[in-house]
């Protein structure tokens, strides 16, 4: 999943490129063995068909990384390991998929509605007359479509993935607001109303860590020169003051964002699990390995400090702990409804009888 999203970002990251004209490219339509349904997923009264096209796309993306590079074992007598453990990752991040598909449609958004259908016309469009050299394809629309190819998508599943990426952005807006007059700062409102309490509440309890971030751009910084950091900063363990200092001289974190409170919802799991995980793991006081995070463009490294919860803390961080809480509650719907999905699979006799080995884009 990690790789077909950081594909989506990267195209989002020319959208803003202008398109030249009013035309725009025809979609493709997919083969019936691709619109091959391989599993049912059902949350509330609705129901969801994953085709084998998406199954396809994560099965290509992670087949390596399950098999080793030894591509026999999808056919030896150890293969059903191999294929339930595949299965199990493939089916963790298609329910993230329809989660936000079902929780964007219980408030309202249809991402298959003329607005949408025009916006991922609209993204493509950019993307196919972006120029090259910022990973445009200088309006080859063939050279667009053999490039998904390439990395395992046709034009469906990106499609499917656009609409997805859009969700997300229009579900955070739902919940938690956005400001509509950049001048001013005027913001308006989200749907998921809080009180201070509320927000204390979840900076007090146990489903949040307070901690210290040191962020390091692996484009600038190399990584004996990141461990050199990541010691001074250990060594300024046991007090607040000493490791924030230590963090901001030693590594590219601005002082108003090296305090972070981090919940078990509110980062992106896709991106961001072991950075999660590596948060709750430590002991107050305790500083963590180094974490590397890879994005859709770049390659970040972070030193985890956990550090102490107190009022003095809550009070000058309000506005941040704020805006976590809200993030922890948009990731707690979005989450607990992958897991409703998740409970939900049934899966076809088409998928129970799949020869992975011959899972190709050909």
């Amino acid at each position: 999943m990690k790789k077909l999203i950081a594909v989506i970002l990267l195209m989002a990251s020319i959208f803003s490129l202008a398109s030249c004209g009013d035309e725009t490219y025809d979609p493709v339509e997919s083969s019936d063995v691709e619109k091959t349904v391989v599993m049912t997923l059902k949350i509330e009264e609705e129901n969801y068909n994953v085709r084998y096209e998406l199954y396809r796309a994560f099965f290509l993306a992670y087949k390596s990384e399950i098999d080793g590079g030894n591509a026999s074992v999808w056919t030896s007598d150890n293969k059903n390991e191999y294929i339930a453990k595949i299965d199990e990752l493939i089916l963790h991040y298609i329910t993230e998929i329809y989660s936000v598909i079902h929780t964007a449609g219980k408030i309202g958004i249809d991402i298959y509605s003329d607005e949408y259908d025009e916006n991922v016309s609209a993204a493509i469009k950019d993307i196919v007359d972006g120029d090259s050299l910022y990973g445009g394809f200088d309006g080859d629309y063939s050279a667009y479509l053999a490039h998904l190819k390439s990395i395992n998508l046709n034009y469906s599943v990106q499609d499917l993935m656009i609409r997805y990426d859009i969700a997300i952005s229009d579900i955070n807006r739902h919940y938690a607001g956005y400001v509509k007059d950049t001048d001013t700062g005027e913001k308006e409102p989200g749907a998921l109303e809080y009180t201070k309490d509320d927000v204390s509440a979840f900076y007090w309890s146990e489903d949040s860590v307070s901690i210290l971030r040191a962020f390091f751009n692996a484009a600038y910084m190399d990584f004996d020169a990141i461990t050199r950091a990541k010691n001074a900063i250990y060594q300024a363990s046991g007090d607040h003051e000493r490791v924030l200092n230590k963090i901001i001289g030693v590594s590219s974190t601005s002082p108003d964002d090296v305090f972070q409170i981090v919940g078990k919802y509110n980062l992106d799991r896709l991106f961001y699990s072991e950075y999660t995980e590596a948060a709750f793991a430590l002991s107050s006081g305790e500083t963590s390995d180094i974490i590397k995070v890879s994005t859709a463009s770049s390659t970040y490294y972070y030193v985890l400090y956990r550090t102490r919860k107190g009022t003095d803390l809550f009070d000058a961080n309000y506005d941040a702990i704020a805006e976590a809480y809200v993030e922890n509650e948009i990731g707690r719907i979005l989450y607990t409804g992958a897991d409703a999905l998740k409970n939900s699979v049934v899966y076809s006799d088409a998928l129970q009888n799949l020869d992975r080995s011959q899972i190709s884009m050909n």
